[in-house]
């Protein structure tokens, strides 16, 4: 069963193809309606063809996730064989793209000094660390009836 509720959710955004077209074809060209249409549907027809493909790849891999190699050998099977080297060539660069850009995963200071304070009754407790303030904390404190004992009581702050 599709995902796609409407056949026309499977087709590629006519923008984005006509984009594409206006990048390959020379200055001055235009191209009708009905041959952007056309395209955009070939252009749909093919990525669902080759998703197809390479899902049987997946599948003899006994993997749920269609990997770069899936569509390789899809390419290769669909007689696009020409293809396959570019395509691992654009792959690469946009791996060493990600690799460029990617942002390093934040650290996370340890606090260096706890400052406990009480104001009316509360409690205030600052977490200080090098880079300086890591965690402002305010724990209020209800009243608790005369007749409870809360001296073995303990609070618990969950940060």
């Amino acid at each position: 069963m599709s995902m796609a509720e409407k056949a026309e959710d499977l087709n590629l955004p006519v923008s984005v193809v006509t984009r594409l077209i206006k990048d390959v074809l020379p200055a001055g060209v235009t191209i009708s309606k009905e041959a952007r249409v056309a395209i955009t549907r070939c252009a749909s027809v093919f990525v669902l063809f080759a998703t197809a493909t390479a899902n049987t790849y997946s599948i003899k891999a006994k993997r749920k996730t269609l990997m770069a190699s899936d569509i390789y050998d899809a390419l290769i099977d669909m007689d696009f064989e020409e293809f396959v080297e570019p395509l691992k060539e654009t792959v690469e660069a946009w791996r060493q793209n990600v690799k460029l850009h990617k942002k390093p995963k934040p650290v996370v200071e340890e606090p260096k000094q706890i400052v406990v304070k009480a104001v009316d009754g509360n409690a205030k407790i600052n977490m200080i660390g090098d880079s300086g303030m890591l965690r402002n904390i305010e724990v209020i404190v209800k009243e608790q009836p005369a007749h409870e004992d809360v001296s073995n009581q303990v609070i618990h702050c969950f940060l």
